[in-house]
């Protein structure tokens, strides 16, 4: 293509094609390979390349008029005799540079464009060129900078004026460029034009082997130290001392640590993780550990604050949710996932277990619901805790101990529960501020309705075994999903709580469903659930769901495990039939899980994991019908094989004989003539304890994770149950002061309460002690005219006593400081900056840094002093 560019730029230099006559040219740059013919539109010329003078007269002969091109030498033309040259067409010899042509093939004037490298590159790619200028507004000319601009468009794949250095680094050390050694001296004098002290960095490392991963590995340690020593430099000692950069060294450092850090934040987990390794290895070698400490980068600087978190937590502190910001935007965060995903629960549970336990535990329906939203928030943190274990092993000693703490405070809990169970099993369970279960239907489903009164389409799902914080996890699922979610309506209050709901005891199947189906509390001998099976199942729940009067002559169908064996095929059919009113189906997918011996994992059920609940869900609501979900009893998990209280195969319930003890964690319960055989009875309260065989979950007991069950209403775009304010906040009102009850080693003593910090002394910007409160309060160290103090809200004062105590805070400090997102802080700002100016009483000012986020000055009174 080049090549035939310009030999038709020839013969218009020579006057244009003729049909007889020959031209005389040049043999230059871009002739390098020709084609044998030029074809135009009056004749088509044959191409040569005489070496001497007799060569020419030979061709001369030989074509007989007809036309050609010779491309001869330079030094050959000046010794030509006139005669040759007078008989070419123009009477002598033409030449043509390539600027020239390329101008005319792109339709624009090339200017200051003579590197033969240059445009050579550019004859290549002339068609691109072309293609390129015409996609953006025409300039009158093309000079050298615009050229390599576009060069670098069409030669390589990468948008070198768009992208950021590092992503370019990135890019790079992902995929290596496997350019021509021109296109890479290209890119390399077109960098530094474009991305200033990063652009020449990243030039000099596109010269040599090595170099891209130098900067990632070398930018996280010069950015600890203010004067590096000459080792830290390493491979960058080339570009320090030669005369290709010519930075200073704070620059180069600055410039350096900047594309790691974009770099980083770009690489493949597994790319950045072997080069933080290899800077971590380094810095180790060339400087104290407490430097590296510091790092916001390089992966000891994350174990220390994950290390620190974890002590915390198990020396019985609440650990705020606000150090995870930090944590989380640690360059080595995505390197450690699994254990991040640990100490967030580790820290959520030191949350629960700082939280004030009630003083005196109330009546049944006040300790139920303190269960439903709170209880059970802190077994489902215990179980996502139990799962994250699986996925790492750090911090094992303080997640067991954290667990352990659990375990004591939710003990406290169910013993008060099971005397109060004692003190009056019957009036405990036919409370008016609870639903028995088998008061289901006249308390809930048709309340308010006589037995053969209105019909109420309905679609009662039971789901065995399903205890609160299954529950909860399960509806958080349903609420997320994007293809119709659903989830819990609101109550009076405002609140997606579900209604409190008690399962009688014992708390196993054959027992507590019956008294759903039945509708009352079945009379029959308890059975353990090894011996309940699919036989006595079919066999039993559909006779009690029969007789259960509570329905009256409303039209009802019940599906098993055994009748869904079709994938629900046939349950759908009935729930979009109007002629049957009522219909209930049992899913036991979390009963299964439960009553399995691989206690190695921990239970987990996801609404699609459970084989027609989701269509049954949305059939039912297109149907009209209205959607309960209840489970017949929970489960408390298996923890450990120490709490096996004995070999009887119920494991969390037992009659007591005339000589036999009462285990360590059961508690005797007079349960009436509320079923079973008459006798002495004794329930398991505490978490965890079980008799016989170890398995994931047991049940049977009088614990609130089993006796508590999740009662519902289902509706369209629903919403997840509300959390405690411990789940996403931070550390209780008085926490900086007494330590959390935490069981210590025996002859351990308490860890001391923190020193306060003294007034007048620059507090710590990221101390997580000081809440908005606290930090509020400092508002009259400030001096600001009691009126101006009354203008001001907490985070204002708050935002204002950060900045008197520190003097200069970023936009992204103040966020951390005062647990706000970043995108807010600038805006708060600009409203405090309002409200002193109106008062007159202005005390910052604001400047933009280079990178574009804002820095806040504070300005002391006049006459006053900085702090």
């Amino acid at each position: 293509m080049r090549s035939d560019l310009l030999l038709h730029k020839l013969l218009e230099a020579a006057g244009g094609p003729a049909e007889r006559g020959y031209v005389l040219a040049l043999d230059g740059s871009g002739l390098d390979a020709v084609p044998e013919r030029v074809a135009t539109s009056r004749a088509s010329y044959a191409v040569y390349r005489p070496q001497t003078e007799l060569e020419i007269r030979h061709i001369l002969w030989k074509m007989q008029g007809a036309p050609f091109i010779a491309l001869v030498k330079e030094e050959l033309a000046h010794r030509l005799p006139a005669d040759i040259v007078k008989r070419a067409q123009g009477a002598r010899a033409h030449a043509v540079d390539e600027s020239s042509v390329l101008g005319a093939a792109i339709g624009v004037p090339l200017v200051g464009t003579d590197d033969p490298a240059v445009l050579r590159l550019a004859m290549d790619h002339v068609d691109e060129l072309a293609a390129a200028v015409r996609q953006r507004t025409l300039p009158t000319v093309i000079d050298r900078q615009l050229l390599d601009e576009l060069l670098v468009d069409v030669c390589t794949d990468t948008r070198l004026r768009a992208d950021k250095p590092g992503a370019l680094l990135a890019s790079w050390i992902e995929h290596p460029p496997g350019w021509s050694e021109a296109v890479r001296d290209l890119v390399r004098r077109t960098l530094p034009r474009l991305h200033a002290s990063e652009g020449k960095v990243l030039a000099w490392a596109l010269g040599g082997p090595g170099r891209l991963e130098a900067i990632v590995i070398r930018g996280p340690l010069l950015e600890l130290v203010r004067e590096p020593p000459e080792e830290l430099w390493g491979e960058l000692q080339d570009a320090r001392l030669g005369r290709s950069i010519e930075l200073a060294d704070h620059v180069l450092a600055v410039a350096v640590s900047s594309l790691g850090r974009e770099a980083l934040d770009l690489l493949s987990p597994q790319s950045s993780a072997a080069l933080l390794q290899k800077a971590e290895s380094i810095g180790r070698r060339l400087l104290p550990k407490s430097c590296l400490e510091r790092s916001s980068v390089l992966p000891l600087g994350l174990e220390c604050l994950c290390a620190g978190v974890a002590r915390q937590a198990a020396q019985g502190h609440a650990v705020p949710a606000g150090v995870f910001q930090e944590i989380r935007a640690h360059r080595s965060a995505r390197t450690r996932e699994a254990e991040i995903d640990l100490l967030e629960e580790i820290a959520r549970l030191s949350r629960y277990l700082a939280s004030e336990p009630p003083q005196v535990p109330g009546g049944v329906g006040e300790q139920v619901r303190r269960y439903l939203r709170d209880g059970a928030f802190a077994d489902l943190a215990a179980l996502r805790l139990r799962r994250f274990l699986a996925a790492t092993h750090e911090h094992r000693d303080g997640a067991g101990k954290v667990l352990e703490a659990w375990r004591q405070r939710r003990d406290e809990g169910n013993l008060a529960f099971a005397k109060t169970l004692a003190a009056g099993y019957v009036q405990a369970l036919h409370s008016a501020e609870v639903v028995p279960l088998h008061r289901l239907w006249t308390n809930v489903v048709f309340k308010g309705q006589a037995p053969d009164g209105a019909k109420a389409p309905v679609f009662v799902v039971v789901l065995d075994g399903c205890s609160c914080p299954v529950f909860i996890e399960l509806v958080w699922s349903l609420s997320q999903r994007a293809d119709g979610a659903l989830g819990l309506g609101l109550d009076e209050s405002g609140v997606a709580c579900g209604l409190p709901a008690l399962a009688p005891l014992p708390t196993v199947t054959s027992h507590a469903r019956g008294a759903i189906f039945l509708g009352d509390i079945p009379h029959d001998p308890w059975l353990a659930e090894a011996r309940w099976r699919d036989a006595e199942e079919a066999a039993t729940d559909p006779a009690r769901f029969k007789r259960n009067s509570a329905l009256g002559t409303r039209t009802r169908r019940m599906f098993l495990k055994g009748d869904l064996g079709d994938g629900g095929g046939e349950l759908l059919q009935v729930l979009a039939d109007p002629a049957v009113e009522v219909v209930a189906a049992v899913f036991n997918a979390v009963d299964d899980q439960i009553g399995s011996s691989n206690t190695g994992a921990v239970i987990r059920v996801k609404p699609d994991d459970v084989v027609g609940l989701l269509p049954s869900l949305r059939a039912a609501l297109k149907a009209g019908r209205r959607v309960l979900v209840v489970a017949d009893h929970g489960h408390t998990p298996f923890l450990r094989k120490d709490l096996r209280a004995g070999a009887r195969s119920t494991a969390r319930f037992l009659e007591i004989g005339p000589k036999d003890t009462i285990p360590q964690g059961f508690l005797e319960i007079d349960v009436g003539d509320l079923g079973g055989t008459k006798g002495r009875k004794a329930f398991a309260w505490s978490v965890g304890v079980y008799q016989g065989s170890a398995q994931v979950g047991f049940h049977g007991g009088c614990g609130l994770e089993e006796m508590v069950v999740p009662l519902a209403w289902l509706v369209p775009s629903g919403v997840h149950a509300n959390e405690p304010s411990w789940w996403f906040g931070g550390v209780p009102a008085g926490e900086d002061r007494a330590p959390l009850a935490m069981p210590l080693p025996a002859g351990a003593g308490r860890a001391p309460a923190p020193r306060p910090v003294p007034v007048g002394i620059q507090t710590d910007l990221f101390d997580p002690r000081h809440g908005l409160e606290a930090r509020a309060l400092g508002i009259d160290r400030i001096g600001l005219a009691p009126l101006t103090v009354e203008l001001l809200g907490t985070v204002e004062r708050a935002a204002l006593v950060v900045l008197h105590e520190n003097h200069t805070v970023r936009t992204q400090d103040l966020a951390r400081a005062l647990g706000k997102p970043v995108q807010r802080i600038d805006g708060l700002m600009a409203q405090l900056h309002r409200k002193l100016h109106r008062a007159q009483e202005e005390r910052f000012r604001s400047e933009q840094l280079p990178s574009g986020e804002l820095q806040y000055h504070y300005v002391p009174p006049a006459g006053g002093a900085m702090p």
